[in-house]
């Protein structure tokens, strides 16, 4: 039988008997996580009941990794990294064999944003720019939030993402608010790559300071969450900023690719890459 898992930004299922599988693995210690990992790799199926392809496995275990990591779990083991997980690590490399032997392995492969153009891409956003301000947060929720280059982007609102307060430390984050259960991180959007967006506190560049400040500069009759910028520089904090007129699919889809023009970065980089980023800096 297949039962649903919505965790850690995927929907995954497991073709498992329903006595085997278990929706509460959060509170497992090490060696019984370890166990149950093994056959989670061999058993991960989406929607369809198909098999993922290599690269998405990889991109999930990457995710229930941070998923883990986030508040208000907060483990303190690495799934990916830590010995006591060498069993579900060669289950896992296991699954992958398999995956590449059924014709699943051969996937595109798309550059990491080294640190050099992240650096200089950072030095180029300005919170007190719309346009700046508005490439800095769409690259921020791309970041922390998008498995895919695109996907979804276009149908992003107002109400996507809200500003929480975890309890335990006064650490404020973004959270995706299309699923309700993101709220107290019992599950995960599907588009969701850590879940969360953290506060980094004295960090000019927090993404959860410019997140609001962006909110506030959209214009009131627009429910889109990327609309059109005004490009003048006689603006002030008190203005609207941005049209009432939603960005369109095509413009978002080559989001990193006019970044890395118009900033001059060291070679072209597509809306993937800040995936493959994320999840190499995230882990």
């Amino acid at each position: 039988m297949k039962r649903l898992y919505g965790h850690f930004g995927h929907r995954a299922y497991l073709e498992v008997d329903e006595g085997q599988a278990s929706s509460d693995f959060e509170s497992f210690n090490v060696d019984k996580l370890d166990q149950y990992l093994q056959g989670f790799w061999y058993g991960a199926r989406d929607l369809k009941g198909n098999k993922y392809k290599a690269s998405t496995l990889d991109n999930l275990r990457h995710s229930l990794n941070r998923y883990l990591h986030a508040p208000p779990h907060c483990k303190t083991y690495d799934i990916v990294k830590d010995k006591e997980f060498r069993s579900s690590t060669e289950a896992f490399k296991g699954a992958l064999r398999e995956l590449k032997d059924e014709g699943k392995g051969n996937v595109a492969h798309y550059p990491e944003i080294n640190q050099h153009d992240l650096q200089k891409l950072y030095s180029q956003f300005n919170c007190n720019n719309p346009v700046r301000l508005q490439e800095k947060v769409q690259f921020d929720i791309r970041f922390y939030f998008c498995r895919h280059g695109s996907e979804n982007m276009h149908k992003m609102s107002k109400s996507t993402f809200a500003l929480n307060t975890d309890p335990k430390t006064g650490d404020r984050y973004i959270y995706n608010d299309t699923d309700k259960l993101t709220k107290n991180h019992q599950g995960g959007c599907r588009e969701s790559n850590t879940g969360i967006m953290p506060e980094k506190k004295g960090d000019s560049k927090c993404p959860v300071t410019s997140f609001p400040l962006y909110m506030q500069h959209l214009h009131p009759a627009c429910d889109a969450l990327w609309a059109r910028p005004k490009k003048t520089s006689a603006i002030n904090s008190t203005d609207i900023w941005y049209y009432n007129c939603p960005i369109g699919i095509t413009v978002l889809g080559r989001f990193m690719k006019d970044l890395s023009t118009k900033h001059h970065l060291s070679r072209m980089y597509t809306n993937h890459s800040i995936r493959v980023t994320a999840t190499s800096i995230l882990t």
